[in-house]
């Protein structure tokens, strides 16, 4: 059996990938940073009006606290819009997350966390918490797999697999109990799992 575990870094650099190839990514991306720019613009505009006018030190200090306060609105806007960006132009796989593979005999088993946009472990967070009693498990025969392709740190099998689910979990439209199509990222601290799939698939 080998066993392949899972990698943040990994994960946040393949969710990337993932990301950039969503149609809606740069639009969500070009929001993000005019958001950011005009908070930018804000601070550094009250900035220059205080050293062109010469202000007294309270005029500095309420100009600057009221400075901030609005520049915080669109800076957090911007921020909201990064990160659901992130989160929903990389489903499915953004709804997966500690994911660790493996590779028996017969049988390849894939167990993870499925998370929503507001949990840390949707962003590779260090601070997520995983309970046993939550995780998921995809296993499927060797035999049933009618097709299995891997790009850009993807893979996705085709045949009957099945994911067994923790208690009150419901199929949707990333996980089913019963699937002919599964597909997850190759996060994981061993640089060779492309390779090792491969060859146990023969």
């Amino acid at each position: 059996m080998t066993t392949f575990t899972p990698s943040l870094s990994e994960r946040k650099r393949i969710l990337k990938l993932v990301c950039s190839k969503h149609p809606q990514w740069k639009i969500r991306m070009t929001v993000f940073v005019i958001l950011f720019v005009l908070a930018a613009a804000i601070i550094v505009g009250v900035a220059a009006l205080l050293i062109w006018q010469h202000a007294i030190p309270a005029a500095v200090f309420a100009f600057s606290l009221t400075a901030i306060l609005l520049a915080s609105v669109p800076f957090c806007f911007g921020l909201g819009v990064r990160n659901i960006a992130k989160y929903k132009c990389g489903l499915p796989y953004s709804g997966f997350a500690n994911g660790t593979l493996l590779l028996k005999d017969e049988v390849l088993e894939y167990t993870f966390w499925h998370v929503g946009r507001d949990e840390p472990a949707a962003y590779s967070s260090r601070r997520a918490v995983y309970r046993e009693g939550s995780k998921f498990v995809y296993s499927i025969p060797k035999a049933e797999i009618t097709d299995l392709s891997i790009e850009d740190g993807v893979c996705i099998i085709n045949g009957k697999g099945r994911t067994q689910m923790p208690k009150g979990a419901e199929d949707d439209d990333a996980v089913q109990a019963c699937s002919d199509s599964f597909g997850f990222l190759l996060a994981f601290e061993q640089s060779d799992a492309a390779q090792k799939i491969k060859q146990w698939m023969g």
